[in-house]
């Protein structure tokens, strides 16, 4: 052998020796890593003992945290964005010991690129990821259960980052809070969805809802377009949303009651409910304020009237169920009441005006105490007006007559 051909040997040499010590302390690739918690001293995901594998996590990896770990709330103290393609929170049902496993995570950002899981069986558990989280790719967030998944903190940001965002809650909840940002979308599939996050300078995104419900809050912003699921604002007033499009679902401004504000409303099909438990607007009856136009189709949208409580409005009782701005466009009814027209629910009968003080407004015209005949409109009807008048006259013609024909005789 040359003496240049020994050099690059020993070199070798010294290099796979080195190697091999963290070839023995580090996997070679991805893996999916469990979370035992069992240090007391430490709960960082740098600390080895934690893990079952004996290593902490490294990009790639998928990361379980199970109920039989021993401890839930964890640090993520790796530096930099750890890259995961899932976190799933599971386990089976503990007969024995069945009370809830709440994990938290909490430290460095975290980059998913196929999704966060909370599947634990039994009493579930309220999971929270309180880090700043970014998208790699699509992914969804998921529920099932009676288990609760919070993705977001005081100080954290949730970046779209031009992905799409599933959010599918089976069992349980989903909620977003902190900041949400970057270009992408966002579906609400199944369960019930809370959006508290408020937008970031880059958010650009449309919220599709096409199955359970999806609940903004005072911060919620963005366009939303509903293909089955339900809209529901938070009790009091929400933020100003984009176009609101309904196609197929229900919108509900309020929970209990409340209002919705949008940039735009577009109704094509689907049922807007409204719910009356008092005569003050967004604390006591739901509404919806349009700050540009107002589609409502051509009848395809049926307005659900649902009278909550005891409450027992009164005659003349008028509540304002959409209102708009002076340049407004205004176009369409609901299904079965064009403007002027009237309908009885549960003994309490209510005309519908799409043209009232810059205000879609529900009138009461009678209640169990005082039933509405609709004499009163008949009095009121032009045409009505016109016909008695002929009336009148034909009787009196006819009086007139009796009378010539008597005095010739």
């Amino acid at each position: 052998m040359s003496k240049m051909k020994k050099v690059k040997a020993a070199v070798l040499s010294t290099v796979v020796g080195a190697m091999s010590p963290l070839a023995m302390i580090a996997p070679a690739s991805a893996i999916t890593n469990t979370w035992t918690g069992f240090d007391e001293s430490s709960n960082n995901w740098n600390n080895s003992d934690n893990w079952s594998s004996g290593f902490g996590p490294g990009n790639g990896d998928t990361l379980i945290f199970p109920t039989s770990a021993r401890y839930q709330v964890t640090e993520n103290d790796i530096a930099g964005t750890l890259e995961l393609v899932s976190i799933i929170f599971n386990g089976e049902f503990d007969p024995v010991n069945n009370s809830s496993k709440d994990f938290s995570i909490e430290g460095g950002s975290i980059e998913i690129s196929d999704s966060i899981q909370a599947k634990m069986t039994g009493n579930g558990g309220n999971h929270t990821i309180d880090s700043d989280v970014v998208l790699g790719d699509d992914v969804t967030f998921s529920t099932s259960g009676v288990d609760t998944l919070t993705v977001g903190g005081d100080e954290t940001t949730l970046d779209l980052a031009g992905n799409a965002l599933t959010l599918s809650a089976s069992g349980g909840t989903i909620t977003i809070q902190g900041v949400i940002d970057g270009e992408g979308s966002v579906e609400v599939a199944k369960g019930r969805v809370n959006m508290l996050a408020e937008p970031g300078d880059d958010y650009d995104a449309t919220t599709t809802v096409s199955g359970g419900e999806y609940i903004v809050s005072a911060t919620s912003q963005g366009s939303v377009t509903i293909d089955g699921g339900v809209l529901k604002g938070e009790s009091g007033d929400t933020g100003l949303l984009g176009t609101v499009t309904l196609n197929d679902g229900s919108i509900e401004p309020g929970m209990s009651p409340g209002c919705l504000n949008v940039s735009e409303l577009v109704l094509n099909g689907g049922t807007y409910e409204v719910e009356l438990e008092g005569n003050a607007q967004c604390t006591e009856y739901d509404s919806t304020a349009v700050a540009g136009d107002v589609d409502l189709g051509e009848g395809d949208v049926t307005l659900d009237i649902q009278r909550l409580s005891s409450f027992e409005p009164e005659v003349d009782d008028v509540f304002a169920i959409i209102t708009y701005s002076d340049d407004s466009d205004v176009s369409g009814y609901f299904e079965g009441l064009e403007d002027g027209e009237s309908v009885t629910l549960a003994e309490y009968t209510y005309e519908i005006n799409y043209d009232d003080d810059d205000a879609v407004t529900l009138t009461v015209l009678g209640t169990p105490e005082a039933p509405y005949t609709g004499v009163g409109s008949l009095l009121n009807s032009p045409l009505l007006t016109l016909s008695a008048a002929g009336a009148v006259l034909v009787v009196l013609g006819a009086t007139r007559y009796a009378q010539v024909k008597k005095t010739q005789k």
